[in-house]
């Protein structure tokens, strides 16, 4: 999910809650990919189902490749805090 401006307290913890709900919805068998069509700000990656494409190490900032590559297939992270 893309937050389109710099957030403050309120709107980080605002956004994690609907990051973890969207999460559960996953959880509980929704597709990833329609939940990224519907509730992404991301105008590219949310209208392809949230696919970021490929790419090697070092395409992406720091804190979202620790939690990607930790990550066994199949499984969800918890939301990440970036700059973005």
């Amino acid at each position: 999910l893309v937050i389109p401006r710099t957030p403050n307290a309120a709107d980080s913890a605002d956004t994690r809650a609907r990051l973890l709900a969207l999460r559960e919805r996953i959880a509980k068998g929704e597709k990833f990919e329609d939940v990224a069509k519907e509730a992404s700000d991301d105008s590219v990656s949310g209208a392809d189902g949230g696919s970021l494409g490929r790419g090697g190490k070092g395409r992406f900032v720091a804190e979202f490749e620790d939690a990607l590559y930790k990550l066994r297939q199949g499984e969800i992270s918890a939301p990440v805090a970036t700059q973005f």
